[in-house]
């Protein structure tokens, strides 16, 4: 039974807890929650300036493991869940490199 990669990315989301694979930062869902209900477990104001922008960024999509432009299949084996703008950010990059330079960001910086 082949199934779509909407499916995949809906059961990779709920198995990641709504959580970014990359970044572990919430995210949402567009097959579970409607953006309204959304913004709201996000702390988005929907009327505010660039609401749209940020529930675009914070949008759940399907991010494969091994690019697909580098030999990777759309199997389930090879897909998680990933904020748009970290699957954006990290491009063809290897994962493991992604996910260092996130948390090199994420450190606090010397100095005094």
């Amino acid at each position: 039974m082949t199934t779509g990669i909407a499916s995949k990315r809906a059961r990779r989301f709920l198995s990641q807890n709504g959580k970014c694979f990359h970044c572990n930062k919430p995210m949402w869902e567009r097959r579970i929650e409607n953006m309204k209900s959304a913004s709201v477990r996000l702390g988005i104001n929907l009327g505010t300036h660039g609401w749209n922008k940020k529930m675009r960024d914070l949008r759940c999509t399907a991010e494969h493991l091994v690019p697909l432009a580098q030999g990777g299949s759309s199997r389930f084996e090879n897909i998680v869940a990933a904020h748009l703008s970290c699957n954006s950010e990290r491009g063809i990059r290897p994962v493991e490199d992604y996910k260092s330079e996130l948390q090199s960001r994420s450190q606090p910086t010397g100095g005094g």
